[in-house]
């Protein structure tokens, strides 16, 4: 196909991730071998109900 991507070897280079929430999945990437980046975040204060019920299921 004209248009296809290949993704051959994209796992052989290191990988850079920004990790936003769950240190744990952090630190599992880390043991792997990934440069990480851990971002802090909480929904706003401001959140309806519906949005943090959806979050905290997320969470």
């Amino acid at each position: 196909m004209e248009n296809e991507i290949s993704y051959q070897g994209i796992l052989k280079n290191k990988m850079i991730v920004i990790n936003i929430g769950l240190e744990m999945f952090a630190d599992f990437l880390q043991q792997q071998g990934a440069e990480v980046t851990q971002v802090q975040w909480n929904p706003m204060e401001q959140a309806s109900k519906d949005v943090k019920d959806l979050l905290s299921k997320l969470l």
